[in-house]
Order: C-alpha cells, then sequence, then structure tokens
C-alpha cells in the first residue's frame, strides 16, 4: 500500500541502513550485509542466530533485494532532473557518516587584497586577518513506505513470478519528486539545528531578474535578450559561469521552436552558442515561468549526500507483514560568498 507522496523529516537512524540489510538464500541460509562508511565497500557475513534457524520466509532473496533497488534507482532517476545533473557533474560532497550526521556546517571567508608584482619577492604585501562566517545545512530525510503480506511474498516464490516491485518504483518515484520539488524551491524551507536548507526559487541570496519578455511567447530574439541580461546580472555579483540554464515546463517546448524565419537551429542551440551557457535543461517542477542560471561549481550549489535512495525492511503482526522504507539522505547546499554574492540567477515575467 503507498500513498501518493514522500516525507521530509529530521530523525535519522542510529546505524546505516545498509549495514543493517539481511537476506537469505534459497537454502534458508540467512547473510548479513556490512557496509564500511569510510571505504564505501559491502562485504556479507552469514547470520547464525536461532532466530533465523528456521528459513524465516519474512527475510527477503538476494535477488528480490536486487530488483527491488533497481525498481526504486530507475524510477528516482526518471524524475529528478536537478538532482541528477549535480551528481552528474560531480557536484557531490559525500558524508562518511551521513545517518549520524544531523547537521553539515562548512565556512565561508573574506576575500585577501591583491597580490603584488616584483622583482625579487621581497616586495611588502597587507598582511592580513582573513575573517570566516559558519554555515550550518539540516541533513533531512526524505522517506516513503510501503508493506508487503506475507502471503503475496510467498506466492510470488512458489508461481516463480518473482517479487512485484511496482509498489518500490512508486516508492523510488515519490522520493524523486520530493527532491525535485524541494530543489527547485516549491517546499517550505527546511529548518533545524540553527540552519535552514532552500531551494533555487526561495534561497535568500539569489540574485533576481525581472525578465523583458515572456518565454512562452516570446520570439527567439527576445528570450536572447533576455539571457543576456540575466548573464549581465551574474557578472555583477562576480560570477562569470558556466553557467546550467533550468526552465520551466511551460517553456521548454517552446524552446525548441526556430529561432527565427531563415535562420537555421532551435532557440535552445542559440542560447547554448553563448560561451557563458554550458547547458539548457527543462526541469518539470520548477514554478511556471522560471529561468535559471547556476554557476556550476561547488561554492555555488552541490548536494550533500549522506546515504542514496536506499531500502531497508522490518516485519509486525507475527511475521505476516513485511514493511519496506525506502529512504535518503541528499540535500542540495546552495551556497554565497562572505558578501552575500551566490551564483544563482532566477529569472521571472510579470505581466
Amino acid at each position: 500500500m503507498v500513498t501518493n507522496e514522500a516525507i521530509l523529516g529530521s530523525s535519522g537512524l542510529l546505524e546505516d541502513p545498509r549495514d543493517k540489510r539481511m537476506w537469505q538464500n534459497a537454502d534458508g541460509k540467512v547473510f548479513k550485509d556490512s557496509y564500511n562508511p569510510i571505504t564505501k565497500e559491502v562485504s556479507v557475513v552469514q547470520v547464525n542466530s536461532q532466530r533465523f534457524v528456521d528459513n524465516d520466509v519474512t527475510l527477503l532473496r538476494k535477488d528480490e533485494w536486487i530488483a527491488l533497488d533497481t525498481a526504486v534507482q530507475n524510477a528516482f532517476e526518471g524524475r529528478s532532473r536537478l538532482v541528477k545533473d549535480l551528481q552528474a557533474r560531480n557536484l557531490v560532497h559525500n558524508l562518511p557518516n551521513g545517518i549520524g550526521s544531523l547537521v553539515f556546517q562548512s565556512q565561508t571567508r573574506s576575500k585577501l587584497s591583491e597580490a603584488v608584482i616584483g622583482m625579487t619577492g621581497l616586495e611588502i604585501t597587507d598582511n592580513e586577518q582573513q575573517q570566516f562566517a559558519l554555515d550550518t545545512l539540516p541533513m533531512f530525510t526524505i522517506h516513503k513506505e510501503l508493506q508487503i503480506p506475507r502471503r503475496m511474498l510467498q506466492a510470488s516464490r512458489y508461481k516463480g513470478e518473482g517479487l512485484d516491485t511496482s509498489g518500490a518504483a512508486e516508492c523510488g518515484l515519490r522520493l524523486a519528486e520530493k527532491a525535485e520539488n524541494f530543489m527547485a524551491g516549491n517546499c517550505e524551507i527546511f529548518t533545524f539545528g540553527g540552519g535552514s536548507a532552500y531551494g533555487y526559487t526561495n534561497y535568500p541570496d539569489r540574485t533576481t531578474v525581472d525578465l523583458t519578455y515572456d518565454w512562452t511567447t516570446a520570439t527567439g530574439e527576445q528570450i536572447l535578450t533576455d539571457m543576456l541580461a540575466m548573464l549581465t546580472a551574474a557578472q555583477a555579483v562576480d560570477c562569470f559561469g558556466p553557467f546550467a540554464c533550468y526552465v520551466a515546463q511551460d517553456i521548454g517546448l517552446h524552446l525548441e521552436e526556430d529561432y527565427k524565419d531563415a535562420v537555421q537551429g532551435t532557440t535552445r542551440s542559440r542560447l547554448l552558442s553563448v560561451e557563458q551557457v554550458d547547458s539548457v535543461l527543462t526541469a518539470d517542477y520548477l514554478p511556471d515561468g522560471t529561468v535559471l542560471l547556476v554557476q556550476l561549481n561547488p561554492n555555488t550549489v552541490r548536494l550533500v549526500s549522506g546515504l542514496p535512495p536506499t531500502t531497508v525492511q522490518w516485519d509486525t503482526n507475527g511475521g505476516e507483514l513485511i514493511h519496506l522504507r525506502v529512504m535518503m539522505i541528499q540535500v542540495p547546499q546552495l551556497r554565497a560568498d562572505f558578501y552575500g554574492k551566490s551564483g544563482i540567477i532566477h529569472g521571472t515575467y510579470t505581466a
């Protein structure tokens, strides 16, 4: 049974769930995955506890875990454009113990004065003391649960049909939707432990730009004019790219139209020809009419990852009901420098 929304939360487990997963083979022997958070390696240990001597059918088998994990991952990747783009560009900071880290802290620092040119290297420069500011990011969880009656699990084995993974896939989809909505700025700001996590469109240090034209109906030349204005705004806060451009779904298809008559190529391809623009992507969950420029470096944005989408299991009702929870700890960290300048440019049109 699956409801239609994943949940954000601040609670954590005492152990990494990847170190808690048990499974059994066809002979009824029970094994446990042992996860090392430092090396990221998983080893397998046989469990000899008396509790599992009688071939406890509530434990999933290895091939069933693989099927569940595959279904979750495929569903998650299908609707996570903003998250996947950070991962593809290696804009990820991995925490070695994400389950045990309720907050993540980093620093910004003031700039030093300019360097000096000289012949001897002995010329006097300013002897400065940098200033630092502490940034705290709450490491929230996103999770979703489903249930499998023991009888249904047994039937899938005896008939040879394999475990139905559609519920797990739907959980993965719900996690992707929540993660994307949060990163787009559609969720409430999450505050915990003296810090807050934001999305692109509600980040207080972003630079906002009033677009001159409605990109859902504007000509290619008008859209290019607005794009150059957004790049100018980025340069004004000392951000020079390269940039990823994300547009809302109502804009995306319009960019596939010809840039202008008698000129080969679409508006999207014309925007990509601008030197500072690395990509132009449609993000499904951005609010209508939204255009974003995001500077592609870890000083602007990165995904702080404590736990990738992971499935954990337990049972209730005397073992007759199996519970599965798909959970993740992957929080976007939007960043500004010591002076509050950020490489996130947010354009909107007001009629």
